[in-house]
């Protein structure tokens, strides 16, 4: 079969897809009443809206882990993101600093509770 042939062929089976898809449409439509025509040109994929659960755990895995310290960090202390952006950038790095400082206050305490907790060795 030549490249044309082929190409042909494409172009039957999409047109056949088409017109399937018209006919089992036009099968809803005529089961459901005139009241409910479906319209397969005006058909559109939903908008999904921004609080949709779905887009924002895709937004938050979109994130580096980075980014997602920071987002949660500024949440315990009543900031969001955009508030923060707003800010000046010597008010943001003072944020920042206070961030570090409290994160490696954190990782202090827990390798000192780590140290001191008593540790089982099981024999089998």
């Amino acid at each position: 079969m030549s490249i044309s042939g082929i190409s042909a062929a494409d172009s039957v089976i999409s047109s056949f897809k088409k017109d399937k898809t018209r006919q089992d449409l036009q099968g809803i439509s005529s089961l459901l009443g005139n009241e409910a025509a479906i319209d397969p040109a005006s058909m559109v994929a939903p908008k999904v809206p921004d609080d949709d659960p779905a887009k924002q755990f895709t937004d938050y895995m979109k994130q580096t882990p980075e980014q997602r310290m920071q987002a949660a960090w500024l949440q315990r202390h009543g900031l969001s993101q955009d508030e923060f952006n707003a800010m000046s950038p010597d008010a943001q790095k003072k944020i920042m600093d206070q961030m570090r400082a409290e994160m490696d206050e954190e990782m202090k305490q827990k390798a000192e509770a780590k140290s001191k907790s008593p540790t089982t060795d099981l024999l089998v």
